[in-house]
C-alpha cells in the first residue's frame, strides 16, 4: 500500500518465507536454518521476526500464512505454525502464532501470541533486522542469547525498531555492544580447543591469550 524506506533504500514489494522471515529483495532462499546478523549466508535486506524451522510436519499439519493490507500499515502473521523441534508429536507439539507489521512511518513491529525457543538443535531462533549489503543490522536474539540488555521473547510481547530519519547505513556505527564468549571445548589443557565467540555487529575483532597473572601470551587474531 506504501513505499517502505529500508537502510536508506525504497521499496515495493517483499519476498516471504515459511520460516518467520521476509527480505525486501527478491531471493530463492528456502532452507530452514537460521544464521546471526549480521551473516552473508542468509538472505539479504532481512526482517526475522521468528527464523526458525517452522514446518507441516511432511503435510499433516495446517500451514497458513496471511497478509493484510492497510492505509496505513502491512501485516504478515504465521499463523499456528509448528515447530520442527517436536512436530513429530503434533498435535501435542509446539505451535508459534506471531506478526510483522511495517506502518507508513517506516516502522517495523514484530508481535508474538504464542512463542516458544525449543529449537536446540537448530540455533534456537533468530530475530532481528539486516541491511541489504548485509554489513549491518540490529541482533535482537540468537541461539536463545540476548543481546543489549533485551528481554526474552514471550507471548503477548511486541519489539518495535524505529527508524533514525532516513535509517542510511551511513547513519549506523558498527560497534560491538555485547560480546558472547562461550566455554572452550574439548578441553582447555589439550594441546588444541576450539573457542566459540559471538558479536552482536560486524567488526574488526583482536582475541588475546592471557596467563593468571594477566600477561598478555599470544595473539591469535
Amino acid at each position: 500500500p506504501f513505499t517502505f524506506k529500508y537502510y536508506g533504500e525504497d521499496y515495493n514489494s517483499i519476498s516471504v518465507c515459511s520460516n518467520g522471515w521476509f527480505s525486501f529483495e527478491p531471493t530463492q532462499i528456502d532452507y530452514f536454518w537460521n544464521f546471526s546478523i549480521p551473516n552473508p549466508l542468509g538472505p539479504s535486506a532481512m526482517v526475522a521476526p521468528f527464523m526458525d524451522d517452522l514446518d507441516d510436519n511432511l503435510g499433516t499439519e495446517p500451514f497458513n500464512i496471511f497478509y493484510h493490507n492497510f492505509s496505513d500499515r502491512f501485516v504478515i502473521q504465521w499463523d499456528n505454525l509448528s515447530n520442527g523441534e517436536d512436530d513429530e508429536h503434533c498435535p501435542n507439539c509446539t505451535y508459534e502464532t506471531f506478526q510483522m507489521i511495517l506502518t507508513n512511518s517506516y516502522e517495523i513491529i514484530f508481535q508474538y501470541k504464542d512463542i516458544s525457543e525449543i529449537d536446540a538443535n537448530g540455533n534456537y531462533s533468530t530475530i532481528g533486522i539486516e541491511a541489504p549489503n548485509q554489513n549491518y543490522g540490529l541482533m535482537y536474539q540468537f541461539r536463545n542469547e540476548l543481546f543489549e540488555g533485551n528481554d526474552q521473547i514471550q507471548n503477548e510481547m511486541a519489539i518495535k525498531f524505529i527508524p533514525s530519519h532516513s535509517m542510511g547505513v551511513d547513519d549506523i556505527i558498527s560497534i560491538p555492544q555485547s560480546i558472547f564468549l562461550h566455554n572452550a571445548y574439548p578441553n582447555p589443557f589439550n594441546p588444541s580447543v576450539n573457542i566459540h565467540f559471538i558479536v552482536n555487529r560486524l567488526n574488526y575483532i583482536e582475541i588475546n591469550i592471557y596467563n593468571l597473572n594477566g600477561e598478555k601470551i599470544k595473539t591469535l587474531a
